[in-house]
């Protein structure tokens, strides 16, 4: 708190910090308005971020790495309209993405490697329509991803590595034109493949 005290909420572009004390980050980051990006790590005990990050409004890239204890995002989270990275890796009790995620139009990338307490990701998460790249890899209790998934029809990469409770993919997967790559390497439960697959060719997917 006395380090944030000395910054001016009003200038201050770039905030990189880490506690392994801090169990709630202070809610005063919510007035830094000029905060363009956001790197919190090495927290490992903290269990939640500022209620009104949301008015963060010029924030584009923002960075949380495990393990810490947050187990979800802020309501406001999805006002973040500017963001365009979100980096969550690591945070292994994380078991759930905001519902309304799909506001965040800008999102064009998204780390959620070894989030092993995710299930899920929301149907919102198929109205990421600028979405390039999300790195799942090591998620383990991943058991599916969204039906609609091929309306992020901009995605060029999907990482599936170690998500050893994958059972099945989307018959849609195949739409996404775009993609380059399709990760599925030590998937064990992942035994039945969607035909559509066979539109995607050997060198995108990669079992």
């Amino acid at each position: 708190m006395n380090v944030l005290e000395v910054l001016s909420d009003e200038s201050c572009r770039h905030l990189e910090m880490g506690s392994h004390e801090l169990t709630a980050f202070p809610e005063m980051i919510s007035t830094f308005r000029a905060l363009e990006t956001l790197s919190l790590h090495g927290c490992r005990q903290m269990v939640k971020l500022p209620k009104n990050i949301g008015n963060l409004a010029e924030l584009t890239q923002f960075k949380v790495h495990g393990p810490n204890r947050l187990v979800a995002l802020p309501k406001s989270f999805y006002r973040l309209v500017s963001l365009t990275s979100l980096d969550l890796s690591h945070c292994d009790q994380l078991k759930q993405l905001p519902a309304n995620i799909g506001h965040l139009k800008n999102l064009t990338r998204v780390h959620l490697k070894c989030c092993t307490s995710l299930e899920a990701l929301p149907d919102g998460f198929c109205s990421l329509f600028a979405l390039l790249k999300i790195n799942l890899d090591g998620c383990t209790k991943l058991m599916a991803l969204p039906e609609k998934i091929s309306e992020c029809r901009e995605l060029v990469k999907v990482s599936l590595r170690q998500c050893s409770s994958l059972t099945c993919l989307p018959e849609s997967i195949g739409l996404l034109k775009e993609l380059q790559e399709l990760a599925l390497q030590e998937c064990p439960n992942l035994r039945v493949y969607p035909k559509s697959l066979c539109r995607l060719g050997p060198s995108v997917v990669r079992i």
